[in-house]
């Protein structure tokens, strides 16, 4: 039985954008959540440095004043700092970004080996809220921060069913991730992960949901534009970070609280973006359009696809799934012009048309009749109209001429030596004219 939907927009629907860095020694994610009814928006800080000094260093509120004082675009927030060191942090980020392996995390029967407090809350349950319930967005977040979360989940929770649910990773495991994303899969950095390997099925988990979300992909002409480059397009503030070269090592306190103000200098920038037509009509483009057509979602038992679509899937994706819902849109060799598909005339017990031929005769029966098959009704064949050949009608020479005549006015005789003079003119100026 499949869930009534209904649309979202990018005005009513709630979103927590979010970025990752990553270095040699200090791994962060910040998400910022914007609240129009509240007075003050969230934001989330996790880190993870592999420094204890450095780590129990941080002040929350030296953060907060780095963090507000780098962003003058950014709005008043509560902040709240969770260290990855600690299990509450990691515990907070597996129920904010949702922690499944189960094959199919639409389905409540599914067994996962994680618990199901931290199962995400999907876009096909019953008590799914938009208002409630953010989109996690991204930029380019399919193929990196995705990935990347995956990996970070599948190190931290090694062994969901040993008496340690969580076990901290370190900064340097995800910055050898990172750095073998970048240099053997930069393409197409999922592949990384195998298909059945742990942080694969988490991965897919999170897509299947239905709420994450590529802002990226929204704008498919530009998916490959950074979002700095977007930004500055616009005129928006971009802050660029000196730590994030390649061997950049975290030291001092000072250098921690600059990385994470940038790292949420990303977000609010990513906010800023989806706020543009370009992103936010697309957005409501396809919510409408996976609300309007149920099979993008479900299959005909009324169970969830397994390649169900999602609002960040490609215009293609949609065209096909909803012109071909449950057989593959296979091309053939030669155009057809039938209308509708042989399976589903059958289907709906109709025959196929001809669209060109139904076209034909919709213009002989109401704009035009075939002068072949009646003659009376073709304009132009009375006394004194212009002549005919050959199926043509020839249009006089002067057509000023031939409109005073249809109104009834005596038509002016030119002498031959006007005409050709004219005639000579015109040739002349034809002769001026660049090829």
């Amino acid at each position: 039985m499949t869930t009534q939907r209904t649309p979202v927009t990018a005005s009513k629907a709630r979103f927590t954008f979010y970025d990752i860095e990553s270095l040699s020694d200090v791994f962060t994610l910040c998400a910022y959540t914007p609240r129009p009814g509240r007075a003050v928006d969230d934001v989330e800080i996790f880190f993870l440095a592999d420094d204890q000094q450095l780590s129990d260093a941080v002040d929350p509120q030296a953060l907060y004043e780095a963090v507000v004082g780098s962003n003058p675009g950014l709005p008043a927030v509560s902040v709240q700092l969770w260290n990855l060191r600690g299990e509450r942090g990691n515990l907070r980020l597996a129920e904010l970004m949702g922690l499944s392996n189960a094959d199919q995390v639409n389905d409540r029967s599914e067994v996962s080996s994680y618990p199901a407090s931290l199962r995400p809350v999907c876009d096909t349950d019953p008590e799914y809220d938009p208002l409630k319930h953010p989109f996690l967005a991204g930029y380019n977040s399919l193929n990196y921060d995705m990935t990347m979360l995956a990996l970070y989940l599948m190190e931290t929770f090694p062994a969901p069913h040993s008496g340690r649910l969580v076990q901290p990773t370190t900064a340097r495991e995800m910055r050898e991730h990172n750095d073998k994303l970048f240099n053997e899969h930069i393409e197409y950095m999922p592949g990384y992960l195998g298909w059945d390997g742990p942080a694969a099925k988490i991965r897919r988990a999170m897509m299947h949901s239905g709420r994450h979300l590529d802002v990226a992909r929204l704008n498919e002409l530009q998916t490959k534009v950074s979002l700095k480059r977007l930004l500055g397009m616009l005129g928006r503030q971009i802050k660029e970070s000196e730590k994030l070269s390649h061997d950049t090592s975290i030291a001092a306190i000072e250098d921690l609280y600059e990385l994470l103000a940038y790292n949420v200098s990303d977000c609010l920038g990513l906010a800023q973006l989806f706020q543009h037509p370009a992103y936010a009509s697309n957005f409501d483009l396809k919510a409408g359009l996976l609300a309007q057509y149920s099979e993008t979602v479900y299959a005909k038992n009324g169970s969830v696809r397994r390649d169900r679509l999602t609002i960040d899937s490609s215009s293609a994706k949609f065209v096909g799934r909803i012109l071909a819902p449950y057989t593959s849109l296979n091309d053939i060799e030669a155009v057809s012009f039938l209308y509708p598909a042989k399976e589903v005339a059958e289907e709906q017990g109709i025959c196929q048309v001809n669209v060109l031929d139904e076209c034909v005769r919709f213009f002989e029966e109401n704009v035009a009749p075939d002068p072949a098959k009646n003659p009376a009704a073709t304009p132009g064949t009375g006394e004194g109209a212009p002549p005919v050949h050959a199926g043509r009608q020839l249009l006089p020479l002067d057509r000023g001429a031939e409109l005073q005549r249809l109104r009834g006015v005596p038509r002016p005789v030119r002498p031959p030596g006007q005409v050709l003079a004219r005639a000579a003119e015109d040739a002349e100026q034809r002769a001026l004219l660049p090829p």
